[in-house]
């Protein structure tokens, strides 16, 4: 890889420009961006509500493949409602994606574009109590959550893939609103995910040490929009996935994530990890 990057930081709003390539073993390479441009901004607005506006312009270049410049905007406004005991923030935002393509596919249109509707629903619930773990005073917590995210179907078969992928698939996962990694394609949706996450607090400190969550996604629509030209995607449902996360000590984490396919009753992926920090901030 070979990068250059410069950001610039204001009280609720940053901009970005880079230029990045690759030399690569192989006869294939990524492409190049020359270069990517973003500018992301959020912030409060009147009457409770909350903005964002993520937006990039990227050029890319490659040798072999089709080529050409990217524009994606994503505003969005969000009204959260928040007590001790619920949370609730429905959100509605809008995708424009923009191209200008070099070398397209015959038959296909050289400047495509796409336009489509993000709407969510985010609630959670809060409950505590407090207990004794071996002697240490400490609190529970107990958080059910439900998401629905509703994206109608748009046809994105002459959008190129320039930097898009299939994501792992993880707890956070849940409660993204696109199943894809990058602009080029807008997964449609209309689902919900319904999650619970319960923490182990010290009573006297409030630190964390001892986090487990739990979830799965219901859909309610057959899915449509693939990376490429294909049949659509029937399950009614994702598998299950979990996340634990635990302070062994005060420099020593453990964290463990699971993927499990109740169709199959097979276990998808299975991650074990532990972490490991000084006061002197080195890191392993």
């Amino acid at each position: 890889q070979r990068l250059a990057t410069t950001s610039y930081n204001g009280d609720n709003w940053r901009v970005r420009g880079q230029v990045e390539s690759y030399q690569t073993l192989t006869g294939t390479r990524p492409y190049r961006r020359l270069p990517q441009l973003m500018f992301n901004t959020s912030g409060a607005a009147l009457g409770g509500l909350n903005y964002a506006l993520d937006s990039e312009y990227t050029a890319y270049d490659h040798p072999d493949l089709v080529d050409g410049t990217r524009v994606d905007l994503y505003p969005s406004l969000s009204l959260p409602l928040e007590r001790a005991a619920f949370r609730l923030e429905p959100r509605i935002g809008f995708r424009y994606t923009q191209y200008q393509l070099n070398e397209q596919l015959p038959g296909r249109d050289d400047t495509p574009s796409r336009s489509v509707p993000v709407l969510s629903l985010d609630s959670r619930l809060f409950f505590e109590r407090d207990l004794d773990l071996w002697g240490i005073n400490a609190q529970q917590t107990l958080e059910p959550r439900l998401f629905y995210l509703y994206v109608p179907h748009r046809d994105q078969d002459d959008i190129p893939l320039f930097d898009t992928g299939d994501t792992d698939f993880s707890f956070q996962s849940l409660f993204r609103t696109n199943r894809f990694s990058g602009p080029d394609r807008q997964g449609d949706a209309n689902q919900v995910t319904a999650a619970v996450t319960s923490r182990f607090l010290s009573a006297t400190s409030g630190v964390e040490m001892l986090r487990a969550s739990l979830g799965q996604i219901r859909y309610l629509r057959d899915r449509q929009v693939g990376l490429r030209p294909a049949g659509s995607i029937d399950a009614s449902e994702s598998a299950i996935v979990g996340e634990l996360w635990a302070r062994l000590t005060r420099s020593l984490t453990a964290r463990g994530d699971l993927e499990w396919d109740p169709d199959s009753g097979s276990t998808q992926r299975s991650v074990l990890g532990l972490n490991y920090r000084a006061t002197s901030g080195l890191l392993l």
